[in-house]
């Protein structure tokens, strides 16, 4: 079935050389041994780096802090939603 012709391309490279520069710097500071030892390599990576690790942790908190509101929200919205329109669950007497 080939032949020979290649398939059509939007000219972009198919890898994603943004996603792969977070990794590749860490094995290049810290190397591979010690990132595999490390429980949290990214802390690891940045401490040989001599960035700041306490900087990094409180950016994936507040990242993570984000995610956890967005999905309050999602939630919340849903339950309004379900209010306005009586889709709520049966209630149950005890």
């Amino acid at each position: 079935m080939d032949d020979g012709k290649q398939p059509p391309t939007s000219g972009r490279p198919t890898r994603n050389p943004p996603a792969m520069t977070g990794p590749a710097s860490a094995l290049l500071v810290a190397g591979p041994e010690r990132l595999a030892r490390s429980l949290a390599p990214l802390v690891t990576a940045l401490d040989e780096a001599g960035v700041l690790a306490p900087v990094a942790r409180v950016g994936a908190a507040l990242a993570s802090l984000g995610a956890l509101l967005a999905l309050l929200a999602g939630l919340a919205g849903r339950a309004l939603f379900r209010s306005r329109h009586y889709r709520n669950p049966p209630q149950h007497s005890t």
